[in-house]
């Protein structure tokens, strides 16, 4: 059934008006132009309390200066669109800047909302002031169709348009704005039929030849499953539609609803066109082949090009924390910026999630594509502007050129790749050019993890367990059981034979796969735990060796997760090097206070070997003191203890336990004893 509807009391109502803007004077100026306006004007002179009024006081419209300390304009339209009460509040924002720095960044949102250049006349407010306040009054009208429509009215995904006798649009709510992108102005007074146009516009109506006429003229209800409508950018938006008339005492005949439709064909065709459907850019694959296409061009004319291979950081955490339709939003407003610096005849792809590949054409140095990756990071200092979040992201970018860095796509982006990689240990925001000689590191790299992964499949690299057992100065007839491991990786290897771990980890920080080892010892260390019985884990010691390039990769720190499981099945003991405590680096200091807070003691060992520095026992929370093999030949060599027993003595001050290496030779043994030794490694 039709409804039949009356004016509500609402319509005759007084509109509100909420005047934005930090400079009293203008606030003054503006009031005063809207005295010929039967409306109520509230004021505000800061972003965050016109948010509070426009939940509270719910005004008609908004003139909202962009330009404002704390949070500009652009912000607040920001924070208004995610909060669900107001985001249907019209907004007129007010600029003097049309075509500044801030409108180029955020013109998505421009796009949608009306704006008024300053210096402006009274006459140029009012007559866009009009437009909003006719607006609104007909959001009156269509309110009464519907007890509960003002979910829909106010709905981010079902746009509504108000449709006079004429078929002219006379009003427009929020998301039919941002569906049809293209502020609500500029939408009140196009035919509806125009939509259905790709020219957007008619010069002479066919309204009463329309099916949507004809339908609603026979005051039946025209629903459409599949249909498609024009954007203001020219491109084609499919929708499902309603369109349902009305009887009231108003101007609007039908109110015609739509909400997008996801074509089912569009991932595939994009796939097949070489589109990524997300951003429109080419697929890292389409791009590939331009490029080799490129190539062959290059090496004919002698022409130079650059490649820059560009990610974000913290995207992941973007996604984690606020959601993947938010990380899309990122990366479509990420490709949008990328594509507002490039020069003409330059080209960019999507590689995958949130890398991209950018092509520098005609370059006439090197200096010109350094320049353009300047450009880049400038771009993504800015905040992007989503969802009411304000996201700081930053960037890292890789360079190569050609011919210099290499002779065919792959290898150029696997080079530029790379670049990206170096870039990021230097901080957010940065760019590295790829050095040639780097190229012997990525090698390396690459051969090192094939053999690694090889290595875990044939089972080449074992965990290396030596028993820690009490010393005891008899032997006794009762066999001795150990009471902890020291454990290490050992890898039999194809060219270096038989590698310990001091070699394993040498090679691994080489090869920057330092992480694998150190993944591989924390798993297969809970694989071997697990086969103990769980009464004697409660007091096992496992000992781990941690040396100075382990330290400053930050690996213990970055898997703490790993490391508390173990924690919690057996007595962790961290074996640092002299060596590691001689720079008291920030991750130093870290990873003694996690150790700290995880109840794992720490050893110093190898002591006396080639530093015996007693300030790092007199500064550091060091519980056991293991001495240095070869200190320990050495004295029994010489048949001297003078050395063994000055540490010893050092041990018992700072009361640590002093543990070394078991030997039988009973003079050592003898040495052992009187030296207060609590433990051997066997």
């Amino acid at each position: 059934m039709i409804p039949n509807t009356e004016l509500s009391e609402s319509q005759s109502n007084i509109q509100t008006i909420l005047v934005v803007d930090d400079i009293e004077a203008n606030r003054l100026s503006i009031q005063q132009m809207l005295l010929s306006l039967s409306v109520r004007v509230l004021v505000s002179s800061s972003g965050q309390n016109a948010l509070e009024i426009m939940r509270s006081e719910k005004p008609d419209l908004i003139l909202l200066d962009d330009t404002m300390p704390d949070m500009d304009g652009y912000q607040v339209i920001n924070q208004q669109q995610f909060l669900k009460d107001i985001r249907h509040i019209p907004i007129i924002l007010m600029t003097s800047h049309l075509f500044g720095h801030k409108q180029s960044l955020h013109h998505y949102l421009l796009d949608v909302i009306d704006t008024l250049a300053k210096p402006f006349s009274q006459s140029m407010l009012l007559t866009k002031v009009q437009v909003f306040l006719e607006v609104n009054r007909y959001r009156d009208i269509i309110r009464q169709i519907d007890s509960d429509d003002d979910n829909v009215l106010n709905s981010s995904q079902e746009g509504i348009l108000g449709i006079d006798a004429s078929g002219l649009i006379r009003y427009v709510n929020s998301a039919a704005s941002y569906l049809l992108k293209i502020a609500p102005s500029k939408l009140v007074g196009l035919y509806l039929e125009s939509l259905f146009e790709d020219s957007q516009h008619l010069v002479e109506s066919q309204w009463q030849e329309h099916p949507v006429y004809k339908v609603c003229e026979r005051q039946t209800i025209l629903q459409v499953e599949k249909a498609k409508i024009w954007q203001s950018d020219g491109l084609p938006l499919m929708v499902r539609f309603a369109a349902v008339p009305v009887n009231v005492l108003g101007e609007i005949k039908v109110v015609f609803a739509f909400r997008r439709l996801e074509s089912e064909g569009k991932a595939s065709v994009d796939k097949l066109s070489g589109r990524d459907p997300l951003t429109a850019l080419s697929t890292r694959k389409k791009f590939e082949e331009e490029l080799d296409r490129l190539f062959e061009k290059a090496k004919e004319e002698s022409v130079e090009f650059g490649l820059l291979y560009f990610d974000l950081m913290h995207f992941k955490h973007v996604n984690e924390s606020l959601g993947h339709n938010v990380g899309d939003e990122i990366i479509k407003m990420v490709a949008d910026r990328l594509k507002r610096l490039l020069r003409t005849g330059d080209a960019i792809a999507r590689s995958s999630g949130d890398e991209f590949i950018i092509l520098a054409c005609d370059l006439s140095g090197k200096d010109q594509i350094l320049s353009v990756a300047d450009k880049i990071c400038y771009a993504m200092k800015e905040a992007f502007l989503c969802g009411g979040h304000e996201l700081h992201l930053g960037c890292n970018i890789g360079i190569v050129t050609y011919p210099r860095c290499g002779h065919n796509a792959s290898q150029l982006i696997k080079n530029a790749s790379f670049a990206a990689e170096q870039a990021k240990k230097k901080g957010r925001n940065t760019y590295c050019y790829f050095d040639p000689k780097l190229n012997e590191k990525l090698t390396l790299r690459v051969k090192f993890n094939a053999q690694f992964q090889q290595a875990l499949l044939q089972q080449d690299i074992q965990l290396l367990k030596s028993p820690i057992y009490q010393f005891y100065a008899q032997q006794t007839d009762e066999e001795i059981k150990p009471f902890g491991f020291y454990v290490s990786p050992s890898w039999s290897h194809a060219d270096y034979g038989d590698v310990g771990f001091h070699k394993l980890f040498d090679l691994a920080c080489r090869a920057d796969l330092l992480a694998s080892i150190w993944v591989w010892l924390f798993q297969t260390s809970l694989q071997e735990i697990a086969l103990i019985d769980s009464e004697e884990r409660k007091s096992l010691k496992w000992i781990l060796p941690v040396t100075r390039d382990v330290i400053h990769s930050g690996i213990l720190l970055s898997e703490k997760a790993l490391l508390v499981k173990l924690a919690q099945e057996v007595s962790c003991v961290f074996a640092f090097e002299e060596s590691a405590f001689f720079a008291r680096t920030k991750p130093l200091q870290a990873t003694i206070q996690m150790a700290q807070e995880l109840g794992i003691d720490l050893a110093l060992w190898q002591f006396g070997g080639e530093y015996g520095s007693i300030s790092i026992l007199e500064s550091l929370p060091i519980r056991i003191v293991y001495l240095a093999d070869r200190l320990i030949e050495e004295s029994l060599h010489h048949s001297s203890e003078s050395l063994l027993s000055f540490y010893a003595k050092v041990a018992a001050h700072f009361k640590v336990e002093l543990w070394c290496k078991n030997d039988e030779h009973p003079s050592l043994k003898a040495m052992m004893y009187s030296l207060d030794v609590k433990a051997v490694i066997g």
